[in-house]
């Protein structure tokens, strides 16, 4: 397969790593805070709207005006409670995980093709350390809250290929989301790749590339 590429991007959660060995050491974490994920979920996907698209520098303030509106407490106080739950409460939990198996071959592969590497993620990259010894392997790394927005928009999408670059077309992005890393990467015109193990007809040829192992994915890159 001829994808005429230049870079290759990844996604973070669920990409990098599998999505079931986190969920197996957080679960009682979410269960401590059971009601300010709920509501961060809700405030999170209200953020995804194309219709709240907000600048740079205004990211953290909305989205804390979101939470406190719906925990019912001052817009500072949301604040200090996102940074303690999610930014910093999480973070042990993503430094406990391992990458996916043949993850490292797959992006020195890649290297030696002279491609150009990246990470693109809804949460911020330092969050994950030294994403689990992976972090040389990749020329960038970016947070698309620091662009103002959430997946699937266009603009993290567009500031991915500014820091790269190259242009959109030549970059393909992976990603265990179908709706928010092939659907959103796609429409920014960048060729795609999936990582899943479950596909229905109405998916299977909307991204160029699908697998389930990073052998398989070595073996398109080959």
């Amino acid at each position: 397969m001829d994808l005429n590429i230049k870079a290759v991007a990844f996604d973070i959660d669920g990409t990098l790593y599998p999505e079931k060995g986190f969920y197996s050491k957080v679960w009682f974490y979410y269960l401590r805070h059971i009601s300010f994920f709920l509501k961060y979920s809700r405030v999170r996907k209200e953020l995804r709207n194309p219709q709240n698209l907000v600048r740079k520098d205004d990211f953290y303030a909305f989205q804390a005006s979101l939470m406190a509106e719906k925990l019912k407490c001052t817009q500072e106080e949301a604040r200090r409670k996102l940074d303690r739950i999610v930014y910093e409460g999480l973070k042990p939990y993503y430094l406990a995980v391992k990458p996916f198996n043949h993850l490292r071959e797959a992006l020195e592969l890649l290297k030696q093709k002279n491609l150009k590497t990246a990470v693109l993620s809804d949460f911020p990259v330092e969050q994950k350390g030294d994403l689990w010894g992976l972090e040389s392997l990749f020329d960038v790394k970016l947070c698309t809250e620091k662009a103002g927005v959430l997946k699937p928009s266009r603009t993290g999408f567009d500031e991915l290929s500014k820091a790269l670059g190259v242009k959109n077309k030549e970059i393909l992005y992976v990603g265990n989301s179908f709706k928010y890393d092939v659907l959103g990467a796609g429409n920014a015109g960048m060729k795609t790749a999936w990582i899943t193990r479950k596909i229905s007809k109405k998916q299977e040829n909307v991204a160029d590339i699908v697998f389930s192992d990073y052998r398989q994915f070595k073996e398109y890159m080959l």
